[in-house]
């Protein structure tokens, strides 16, 4: 995949700010049990983005512990290495490799755990049997995937309607070339697989339970600091400055993976400019309003499944 996932479809610093915010290190106890997390061994997360889940995971590990990362986006790879740097965890390694084919050799891992990552392969057994490989018998598998339900409440005013009428409108041109986007690197077959118990029990794990992580990763402007609202007003409302795409961006990823364009045109690059100029406007509009005694941010709830179990 390279960088066609944090470069076209989900930039790395909101998938970041999002997972940092879902596994605060105060509730590390919980959402580390939820994932049978130990504090001490070697932990893998695979499919691990840009490093939200990861970082997390390395702050709340006692010593001695390895602690791997593996994406096959080298993009994601990169912004998580500059966060780990900052964050004085230079120890974490960050590996590129295929969820289905890891780099790592045989029974060296306590621990494996992914987020939002199953619902992408097209071949669940083919990463199955891959864990099974890399984990130490009695290691611990969890992979969880998106529950259904996730709310962004906004609390503050919009943009004006003219200005949203016109992004709407704009984005629209665009929506059938994101739909191929999706359609080419999204399988979520028939929605979250540990829906189904019996399939992920005859993986062969012991003391099997499917778990419900529920996390409000946004609260109303009286329980954060203005920098904490700033920053989730940025995260929800702003557009990374490479987006949109060009076309010639999306027919060469589309092209990687066999896939064909749509037939219809494509924003123009005067287009393209006038709706980064929307985009940038409504941000700096938000930004203002949040400034504002008594607004409100944004309010928001994720859910998450995880299934999980000792690999015999």
């Amino acid at each position: 995949m390279d960088r066609i996932w944090s470069d076209l479809i989900q930039p790395p610093e909101i998938m970041y700010g999002t997972r940092r915010w879902k596994f605060p290190p105060a509730e590390a106890g919980h959402w580390r049990e939820v994932l049978r997390l130990p504090e001490r061994g070697t932990i893998c997360e695979v499919g691990c983005g840009p490093g939200g889940l990861l970082t997390r995971i390395a702050e709340t590990s006692l010593a001695p512990s390895r602690i791997i990362g593996i994406d096959m986006d080298r993009g994601q790879l990169e912004f998580a290495g500059r966060r780990l740097a900052e964050l004085g965890l230079s120890e974490v390694e960050l590996l590129a490799g295929d969820a289905c084919s890891m780099p790592l050799p045989d029974h060296c891992v306590d621990a494996l755990t992914s987020h939002a990552l199953i619902e992408h392969l097209p071949d669940t057994g083919a990463f199955f049997r891959e864990c099974k490989r890399v984990l130490r018998p009695g290691g611990t598998l969890s992979v969880a995937c998106a529950g259904g339900r996730y709310s962004v409440d906004n609390r503050h005013p919009d943009a004006p309607k003219e200005l949203t009428d016109e992004i709407h409108q704009l984005e629209r041109i665009m929506q059938p070339w994101d739909d191929a986007l999706n359609q080419a690197y999204f399988v979520w077959q028939g929605g979250p697989f540990i829906a189904y118990p019996g399939i992920v029990r005859s993986w062969g794990l012991d003391e099997f339970r499917v778990d419900s992580w529920s996390k409000t990763i946004c609260w109303d402007d009286h329980r954060l600091s203005e920098e904490d609202r700033l920053i989730f007003v940025r995260l929800f409302r702003s557009v990374p400055p490479e987006m949109p795409p060009t076309e010639a961006r999306i027919r060469e990823a589309l092209a990687k993976v066999g896939a064909g364009a749509p037939a219809t045109p494509y924003l123009t690059e005067r287009e393209r400019c006038r709706l980064r100029e929307l985009y940038d406007e409504r941000e700096r509009l938000a930004l203002e309003e949040v400034r504002k005694a008594g607004s409100g941010p944004f309010f928001a709830t994720t859910v998450a499944l995880v299934a999980s179990g000792i690999v015999r």
